[in-house]
């Protein structure tokens, strides 16, 4: 049992160590200072803490998938990459989901915002993205209390004109397809097997 793992945020190795396996990956930002991902409901409902993951499409090219950071306990991310809202911006230019949210004025008290445009930046780089049914799927998990949704999606629809499908977060380190993981902090254990073989063999150990 290993008590440190690694992943990659923003471009950046994270170190994890001495941890509590419970622990989630909202509570780990925040407590890192990256307290751009928002808390709301800490349920899965609200969409404030959404952040991003970097996977790979059926044909292995890489893409970008919005999950609720406040489900996902942080040791699934090891050797994953992970896409926080201070990691969207492209050096110090915003990204144009940024951009076309400020010049559409998609964002008033600001709570919501993080979230939105977490799931705007999987959006800017869907090919299956193309009509505003679509969009309003992509924005149905996250919520808004005082803008109203129309200042939000005209920005992505204005975003999403001649969009680009790179990314500089998308080349930025080449960590492997995620491996087996045994971690263990104050008594409490995680395992992540990537196969049936490996799965039968720690329930074995830990019936």
């Amino acid at each position: 049992m290993s008590a440190s793992f690694d992943f990659s945020l923003n471009g950046q190795n994270v170190r994890v160590e001495n941890l509590s396996p419970n622990t989630t990956l909202l509570e780990f930002l925040r407590a890192t200072g990256r307290t751009g991902t928002k808390e709301g409901c800490a349920e899965g409902d609200c969409g404030a803490c959404s952040v991003a993951i970097v996977e790979r499409d059926a044909s292995g090219k890489k893409t970008f998938r919005a999950i609720n950071s406040c489900l996902i306990p942080i040791c699934l991310l090891a050797g994953r990459e992970v896409i926080s809202v201070e990691g969207v911006a492209c050096g110090t230019k915003l990204h144009p989901v940024q951009q076309k949210m400020v010049e559409c004025h998609g964002s008033q008290c600001g709570y919501c915002t993080p979230g939105f445009i977490m799931s705007l930046f999987e959006g800017y780089y869907r090919d299956d993205l193309t009509t505003a049914e679509q969009l309003d799927d992509q924005l149905c998990g996250n919520l808004c209390r005082c803008t109203g949704y129309r200042p939000i999606r005209d920005a992505a629809l204005e975003a999403f004109v001649g969009r680009s499908r790179g990314h500089e977060a998308l080349t930025k380190n080449h960590l492997e397809t995620p491996h087996v993981v045994s971690y263990e902090s104050g008594g409490e254990k995680f395992l992540r097997p990537t196969t049936l073989p490996e799965l039968f063999a720690a329930l074995t150990v830990h019936p």
